[in-house]
């Protein structure tokens, strides 16, 4: 499949070979413990993120799900429904980082992933982008902090500076003065992409105010174990 998917990008190729290969091995845990009874189960109880099938153990020894992350505050400024709503995840999160860092220095951050949540919103002309990671520990943020940081300068040419009066947050002057901030808050980190300076302080504002985070439910809403056909829950 690599070979196969060698004339794509980067980030595609590794989406292509991530169910054959990480897959393949998180199944295999299950198949080693209880044969195919126990992968029949997963079915039933599915990872609920690319985190437990990057590291099984996360799954099968001591469960780690995800956060689900709210911040209400931030989404009742919004006039429109959110165009983008949706999770990516540590696998893409580690694939992201590997644009500006080697393989193994994304995969020893991305580990810290505990969740995120990603929105973009339509203002007028503009596209309004919201990015909320959670991670493990303040230090593993700080890590994904910096790492984050010098991605966007070097991938969009940016030139970060402090925000006047703000500690861990930085933002970088975009065309049609607009601004991009990020910001860092204990185990959390902010992007906050395409809205005006004033604006964007306003927001991370709200964000903060009525950020909400939570293990994600493993209630499953449909029975997949019955069924000729298998569903699949959005994978984080």
């Amino acid at each position: 499949l690599e070979k196969m998917g060698s004339h794509l990008p980067q980030l595609l190729q590794q989406k292509l070979v991530f169910p054959y290969r990480e897959g393949s091995q998180f199944v295999q845990w299950a198949h080693a413990a209880k044969g195919w009874t126990g992968v029949n189960a997963l079915f039933a109880d599915p990872p609920l993120s690319t985190s437990q099938i990057l590291h099984p153990a996360k799954y099968y020894v001591k469960r780690e799900n995800p956060l689900a992350i709210r911040a209400s505050g931030f989404s009742r400024q919004m006039t429109e429904s959110a165009t983008v709503d949706q999770t990516l995840g540590e696998c893409l999160v580690q694939l992201l980082l590997t644009s500006n860092l080697t393989r193994q220095e994304a995969r020893q951050i991305a580990a810290g992933w505990t969740g995120d949540q990603l929105s973009a919103y339509l203002e007028g002309e503009n596209l309004l982008t919201a990015w909320i990671t959670a991670w493990k520990k303040d230090e593993d943020a700080r890590a994904f902090y910096r790492a984050y940081q010098n991605l966007l300068q070097r991938l969009h040419r940016l030139r970060f500076a402090a925000s006047p009066g703000r500690i861990d947050s930085v933002q970088a002057e975009l065309p049609r003065d607009r601004l991009m901030l990020l910001q860092l808050v204990g185990s959390f980190v902010l992007l906050l992409d395409g809205t005006t300076p004033f604006r964007s302080m306003q927001l991370a504002d709200e964000v903060w105010k009525s950020l909400d985070a939570e293990t994600e439910s493993t209630v499953i809403l449909f029975d997949s174990a019955k069924g000729p056909t298998q569903l699949f829950l959005r994978s984080r």
